[in-house]
């Protein structure tokens, strides 16, 4: 199945900062018009100045959506993973745009990383009674651009704030020719035995 591109508008800096009661005079605004569920006009208005953008996509999520909102939409890639396909679920957008909030989220509304755990644990507890065993590993790790040049950093067995530079073990994304599939070559994979652990890591 081809990848689908949905959007999650976040409030703009200066409706965040109108809520706080901030003067919010000069500021750069962001207006967010949906003429369908599947396209979005995006006006950015700044210095007397007016821009629009029109993106056509598959999906726009309203403004008041939910994590678990957001997560309903995509739980299908979790439910076609455990059935042995491959599927990825990523968050793309600049600095606070809400990517942390989606994936993360705060205890109120657990973000979408929660929630895969969950419908993944859930899948294993109702197929257990089928016979089948299941052996569940993660990895947590990031793309750092590092003067000029991108390294993968473990998350989990390293310090973000003191590994660039320093001597380590690289991590390298390289072909398994046996099984035809993509692998992370030196990263730490764990063992998990419920949501809770993989939220943990």
């Amino acid at each position: 199945q081809p990848f689908q591109i949905s959007v999650r508008p976040s409030p703009s800096v200066s409706e965040a900062a109108s809520n706080k009661g901030q003067n919010t005079e000069g500021m750069t605004r962001l207006e967010i018009t949906m003429p369908n569920r599947q396209s979005m006009i995006a006006s950015v208005f700044a210095a007397n100045k007016v821009a629009k953008r029109t993106a056509d996509v598959n999906h726009v999520f309203l403004g008041s959506a939910t994590n678990p909102e957001v997560f309903a939409y995509c739980a299908d890639i979790v439910d076609r993973c455990m059935e042995g396909f491959n599927g990825t679920i990523f968050a793309y957008g600049v600095t606070g745009s809400g990517k942390t909030y989606t994936m993360i989220g705060p205890e109120h509304d657990p973000g979408i990383v929660l929630q895969v755990a969950n419908r993944i644990f859930d899948y294993i507890r109702h197929r257990a009674t089928e016979g089948e065993s299941y052996l569940v590993q993660a990895c947590f790790c990031e793309i750092y651009v590092h003067e000029k040049r991108e390294e993968l950093i473990d998350l989990v067995t390293s310090d973000r704030r003191g590994f660039v530079g320093e001597e380590s073990s690289p991590i390298r994304i390289r072909e398994n020719v046996a099984d035809n599939n993509w692998v992370l070559e030196g990263i730490s994979m764990w063992t998990i035995a419920n949501p809770e652990e993989l939220v943990a890591l």
